[in-house]
């Protein structure tokens, strides 16, 4: 499909939901098998029953526990950046770090910290830290209005593009940008869509045809968002 209709498709919106679900049923059940181990273990040692549904109770808690643990880390690391060192010469070409935010803020005016933990950090660190620091600003935005300006920028040479969405469709709080809107944007060097994919629609990198892209068809998971992150770096040299 290369028409508007990509985005409003039954059918991409169907396999985008399905795969979801399917990718949430299969996180519920890597942890509940996992704390099952214990109940297979007391039963198969011929133990108490009741001990080993206690353990597996204990093991999906901290299951549960560790992850929320270091999406806080995650997330405050990238809070902490974003408030020292929002940009850098972003007068200049430069990359952009957007961070679409999907619902509304909390109160006192912050957004989830799901939004900030995918590898925000690593890239403020890595722009700052580098030998020859390279030139960045971190967009929040919430709007369509907001997005398409950042990308019809030409000054904005790398997008990296943080949030939740699918391959054809990022997801914003007032409204949502269906790619194929900015599909005349201008050039860019690298775009990378951190944030869910699917398996069909085109991707802003389909239209945009950049130098080098990191987009895929199917969700993102933060571990495995920062280690991709780490290998696009190596990749375009920074």
């Amino acid at each position: 499909m290369d028409s508007e209709s990509d985005c409003n498709s039954k059918k991409v919106k169907w396999v985008g939901n399905a795969q979801f679900g399917c990718v949430v049923g299969l996180i519920v059940l890597f942890a509940v098998g996992l704390s099952l181990i214990p109940l297979i273990i007391f039963w198969f040692l011929k133990m108490d029953l009741y001990g080993g549904v206690v353990i597996g109770f204990v093991v999906l808690y901290l299951i549960f526990r560790t992850g929320w643990h270091f999406a806080k880390k995650w997330s405050g690391n990238a809070l902490i950046l974003i408030k020292e060192v929002p940009e850098y010469q972003s007068e200049s070409p430069h990359h952009a770090i957007i961070i679409a935010h999907k619902n509304q803020p909390e109160e006192g005016g912050s957004y989830s910290i799901f939004d900030y933990m995918d590898g925000i950090d690593i890239l403020i660190k890595k722009f700052r830290d580098s030998e020859n620091p390279v030139n960045y600003k971190v967009y929040e935005v919430s709007s369509k209005k907001e997005i398409i300006r950042i990308i019809n920028n030409p000054k904005t040479t790398h997008l990296w593009i943080f949030g939740h969405g699918k391959r054809n469709y990022l997801a914003l709080h007032s409204d949502g940008l269906c790619y194929f809107d900015v599909k005349t944007a201008p050039k860019k060097v690298f775009i990378g869509q951190f944030h869910g994919n699917s398996w069909y629609g085109k991707s802003l990198a389909d239209y945009n045809k950049p130098d080098y892209s990191d987009i895929t068809r199917w969700a993102r998971f933060s571990p495995f968002t920062q280690i991709a992150i780490k290998k696009d770096l190596e990749i375009l040299q920074i």
